[in-house]
């Protein structure tokens, strides 16, 4: 690694070009004579390898042949150097050997006579700059008169005494006439101007600049002003550099080989003070008898790819050519040149925060040394977790003081509009509290490293939680701290009703507060372990840095727009990365691959939890800060809106939060997961969380903003007006077209125009009994049950929200123009009805299956059966169903019960299914995987009975010579499908309500059947549940059940002889189930 020249002279050829010789320095004191710890030569080949620097050809480039606007100052010559006037600074000598100090000390004149004038004469080259160090020295030594040692060990002592003190006063030998100090340039002000001018958006500064976040302790600093003085060619290693100025970033070109000169130089710079800063801080820290002083002199070098890598320096630029560059760079080592390089433009440029670069080495330095195996560097990236993997809180002793708390007037109308602490009021508070608890817990969490035992972090919770609320509980008792309202009340004032008053009178002392419970010196603020961890995950799983677009949030389209996200840096990204798109990687197996690795995935998760908790707690503080005597009734709808799902779709798409990071792969994975409730709520939440450690009070302010914006909507309504208003609300964010959705749905469509997508379904163009419009009623229902089935293998929450979106998306796609042709001028729901009529069902969804597998480009995947439990229930063969019924009479008996796992778990009801397996021990695995299953087959059960209803009245009205008026048939339609006939077939059948002859199962039915709402819903869940089982394994036999239930009503009324008659008819059976309804029983 260490190659910088020792004891070098020039020796003058011209006026521009030198001849490096290696002389001995002979003049007094610059060598001590003193015996080293080592032997002497041994460490001048290990620290100051020599080596010989080419003599530059003198350059005939005429400059103003490719800048006439530019003037290199070639008259400014080199500066002057005489002593300074104040005497040299007295030091206090470490305990080093002056041997050591002597090569540092040299070293260091060579580096700072370097930084020096390159920094203010940048056309003159480094090796003319590296020799003119020994006038420097020479003249400092003869300046020099101390008898306790030469002037090499002194500048070496001083320099890792106070390096900045150390610059300061060499730097003052230097000597400036008035000419040369109004021509001075900077090194990078000057490489600028010789630079062709490039295309920025080209370049991701984001990477490059400063960020509220500190970094890394091995990422590579920030460029300061980066916008301002970075060039790409920084980053391109010379055996590419000409290659690269002729490629599309690049708006010229210029003279290459004066810009190839000076990236030399450059290069030459940052490898001198990298190693210079790299001694200093070796001899600082370790004994140079150590063999591991030498390792690390070694071998540093085979950590720079590492490091630009884990810095994501190689993806600042993105440009074609430079993708190739990129991997040049890796297969060919040449990863030094570039980091010597950017290194030495920091070096250079930086200056807001003094040495920065060389306290980054250090800590480079150190990081090594701790990262160490034995005697030895190991070259790979390392992440040394916190030693303290558990949350650490007090538990008994140093417990923070509790607060008084003063309930003032103003507080008082704010919390308790009715002027008395209300039931409602009361609770709300307490929940606040309760989440305030969490929130200051799960802060913690993220500010300590992002750890992934979230079971074992539970538990610490709700510990934490009952440290906590036992000692506000205690102090209430012992202060009496009991605010004026509570005086009268019977209940005693709770620790969480205490912490939700002194949330909304204190927020920030209040979350305080909270902090204090923690050891250890906790900082809320304090994101550094976190977000170093994310980056070596990154680093670990090759994850691309991907590009995010600038300002996101401040799209002016309507008060509800997020805050905006000033920052964009690296490490927002991370956070940004939605946490439901990462998937778990199996057992123990340490993935490398991003989208599939288990710490990532639950790191990214606690992230979104914080910002789930902080979201709410937000939310809440707002509601109760800003209600009055009239909003005050309706907290709990307001709550329920503000934090709902659709309502937080409406917020992201309002600001185009979903394109924020522009990533094609990564896109891709969204919509993947479109449909999943999760996607949506990690979006926003870990938005808002990554906002709020940029700066805390935004989350607060803008949650009081809109919320204010919706109580001030209901202030002056009365309460029917309130409830429709909340209504509205709810069913325009439901109906809001996701934009994952419509974009997926375009690019499908796009496709499909662009003739990308093949489309193949049968022609079907024979002439049908049916009426257009009662095609078109029976290919849509038919469509949404195949669809419903098509998206069994979903997760309850995709299977909801893609039937709606998937039926919409059908209709978009059949008006394209390929699709028409192929349907011949009918609509896709006449071919689907069409298809059911000539086809029959089974021949019809496969068609249906195989046009969705081709426009959603993935397999219809079957229900596994493997993961439904056989339930060991023995079915209740004995039960009785209620009498006969009307028209129907047996009709309506269900078809015959099986008794395979299915038709078994389709028995249970959803409604008390959970409590059932519980209680029965019946389920295996996911509690939630049994009654998710129940909803689904809900849903396809629902959508198949509908489409046989539908498909048998046409089918009956089309086959009999008297026809029944189009309105007769719609009722019967309404009145077959009402929830009320689904509860009189669960009577008939008797089995739907006692299944197993279970008094487990009957109890709950009776306790969850309360009133005939309840009773309703549960029968027509039974009902549904029951037809969906059938619908997967007897489809035939269903069919045949609702065409006898369907026929024997409208043969009933076809034999009535008049309209009149057939109207009286269905009144008289829409009578008979109304008052069925009213006495219902069980």
């Amino acid at each position: 690694m260490l190659s910088i020249l020792r004891n070098t002279r020039l020796q003058s050829h011209s006026p521009r070009c030198w001849k490096l010789v290696v002389p001995l320095i002979t003049f007094k004191r610059c060598i001590s004579d003193r015996n080293s710890s080592l032997d002497q030569d041994k460490i001048v080949d290990l620290l100051l390898k020599s080596s010989k620097i080419e003599p530059t050809q003198k350059s005939n480039t005429i400059i103003n042949d490719f800048n006439k606007n530019f003037v290199i100052h070639d008259t400014v010559e080199l500066p002057g150097i005489a002593k300074p006037k104040i005497p040299f600074p007295s030091i206090k000598y470490g305990d080093y050997d002056t041997a050591d100090m002597e090569n540092l000390g040299q070293l260091y004149i060579k580096y700072i006579t370097v930084k020096y004038i390159i920094n203010t004469r940048p056309h003159i080259r480094f090796t003319e700059a590296f020799n003119y160090a020994d006038n420097l020295l020479e003249c400092a030594a003869m300046a020099f008169d101390s008898r306790k040692s030469s002037f090499l060990e002194y500048i070496g002592q001083f320099c890792i005494a106070d390096i900045s003190q150390c610059n300061q006063y060499i730097e003052g030998f230097f000597v400036e006439d008035a000419k040369s100090s109004q021509l001075v340039d900077s090194f990078v002000s000057y490489f600028l101007k010789i630079a062709p001018r490039f295309k920025s958006d080209l370049v991701d500064y984001t990477l490059i600049w400063d960020s509220v976040v500190p970094n890394s302790t091995i990422e590579i600093p920030k460029l300061e002003y980066a916008k301002d003085v970075f060039n790409p060619l920084f980053l391109v290693d010379s055996s590419n550099a000409t290659k690269f100025m002729s490629c599309s970033i690049f708006d010229e070109t210029l003279n290459s080989a004066l810009i190839g000169d000076k990236l030399q130089d450059l290069q030459n710079y940052g490898k001198l003070m990298f190693e210079f800063y790299t001694v200093k801080h070796l001899f600082y820290k370790l004994d140079i008898s150590n063999p591991l002083f030498i390792n690390i002199i070694k071998n540093l070098d085979s950590l720079f790819d590492n490091i630009i890598s884990f810095s994501a320096l190689t993806d600042v630029i993105n440009c074609p050519q430079y993708f190739s560059i990129k991997r040049d760079i890796r297969t060919k080592s040449n990863s030094n040149e570039i980091f010597y390089q950017y290194l030495g433009v920091l070096d250079l440029n930086n200056n807001i925060i003094e040495n920065l670069v060389e306290k980054w080495v250090g800590r480079l330095v150190d990081y090594l040394i701790a990262n160490s195996n034995g005697n030895e560097i190991d070259p790979t990236i390392k992440f040394k977790k916190n030693p303290v993997l558990l949350p650490q809180y007090k538990k008994q002793k140093n417990l923070p003081v509790v607060p008084c708390l003063t309930m003032s007037e103003s507080m008082s109308g704010k919390v308790f509009p009715h002027g008395y602490a209300d039931t409602i009021m009361l609770d709300e508070l307490g929940k606040l509290g309760q989440s305030c608890i969490s929130l200051a817990f799960k802060n913690y969490l993220v500010t300590n490293g992002l750890g992934d035992t979230e079971n074992e972090n539970l538990k610490h919770e709700k510990e934490f939680v009952d440290i906590v609320s036992n000692h506000i509980n205690e102090s209430i008792k012992v202060k009496n701290i009991t605010p004026n309202e509570f005086s009268n009340s019977a209940a005693p004032f709770t620790s969480n009703q205490f912490l939700g008053l002194y949330l909304i009178e204190k927020f920030e002392d209040c979350m305080s507060f909270l902090n204090q419970f923690f050891v250890g010196g906790y900082s809320p603020s304090k994101f550094e372990s976190s977000t170093s961890y994310l980056k070596y995950l990154a680093y670990q799983t090759n994850m691309p840095s991907f590009r995010i677009r600038p300002n996101i949030g401040l799209k002016d389209s309507s008060p509800l727009r997020l805050p905006p996200l000033n920052d964009t840096s690296r490490t927002t990204r991370l956070l940004l990365l939605n946490n439901s798109v990462i998937k778990p990687s199996f057992g123990t197996y340490k993935s490398r691959n991003w989208k599939r690795n288990n710490s990532l995935k639950n790191c990214l998760h606690l992230w979104h939890n914080w910002g789930s908790l902080l979201y709410k707690v937000s939310i809440h503080h707002a509601l109760l800060s800003k209600l009055s005597q009239v909003s005050s009734p309706y907290i709990q709808e307001l709550f329920k809106l503000l934090t709902s799902n659709n309502f937080c779709k409406y917020l992201l798409d309002d600001s185009g939060n979903f394109e924020l990071i522009e990533n094609t792969d990564y896109q891709a994975l969204l919509m993947e997961k479109r449909y999943t409730n999760s996607l949506i709520n990690a979006q926003l939440c870990q938005y808002l969380a990554t906002v709020h450690m940029y700066d805390p009070n935004v989350i607060k302010e803008w949650s009081l903003s809109f919320v204010e914006l919706f109580i001030n909507l209901i202030e002056n309504l009365n309460s029917e007006e309130v409830l429709h208003l909340i209504n509205t609300f709810t069913e325009k964010f439901k109906m809001h077209k996701f934009s994952l959705c419509q974009t997926f749905a375009d690019n499908i469509i796009g496709k499909i125009k662009e003739e990308r997508v093949v489309i193949d379904i049968p022609y079907i163009n024979e002439p049908s009994k049916y009426s257009i419009a009662s095609l078109e009623e029976i290919g849509k229902s038919f469509l949404s049950y195949s669809i419903a089935s098509f998206n069994i293998h979903y997760g309850l929450d995709s299977f909801i929200n893609s039937k709606i979106d998937t039926m919409d998306m059908m209709k978009e796609v059949a008006e394209t123009k390929s699709i028409k042709a192929l349907l011949y001028g009918k609509s896709i729901y006449q071919y689907i009805g069409l298809l059911v009529d000539q086809k029959g069902n089974t021949e019809a969804q496969r068609v249906i299956y195989n046009f969705l597998e081709q426009i959603l480009n993935t397999k219809a995947k079957p229900l596994n059966l493997s993961k439904i439990p056989t339930l060991k229930l023995k079915i209740n063969e004995k039960v009785n169903g209620g009498s006969d019924f009307s028209v129907w009479k047996n009709a309506i008996q269900f078809p015959k019960i099986h008794n395979d796992a299915l038709h078994k778990l389709l028995l249970v009801n959803f409604y008390v299914s959970r409590t059932f397996f519980q209680l029965t021990r019946s389920h295996g695995g996911n509690i939630h995987e049994l009654p998710d299953l129940c909803t689904k087959f809900n849903t396809v059960g629902g959508e198949f009975y509908k489409f046989l209803v539908v498909k048998h009245a046409y089918n009956q009205q089309s086959s009999k010579a008297l026809l029944l008026p189009e309105v007769i048939l719609e009722k019967s339609i309404k009145l077959l499908t009402d929830r009320i006939f689904m509860s009189i077939v669960c009577y008939k059948s008797g089995i739907l309500y006692d299944p197993f002859n279970n008094a487990e199962y009957l109890k709950l039915t009776k306790k969850v059947m309360k009133n005939n709402f309840f009773f309703l819903r549960f029968s027509s869940q039974s009902f549904r549940q029951y037809m969906g089982s059938l619908c997967y394994h007897d489809i035939d036999s269903a069919d045949d059940w609702v065409g006898n239930i369907v026929n024997t009503l409208l043969d009933e009324l076809c034999d009535a002889s008049t309209l009149e008659r057939q109207h009286q008819l269905l009144n008289e059976l829409e009578s008979e189930m109304q008052k069925y309804y009213l006495q219902k029983r069980i």
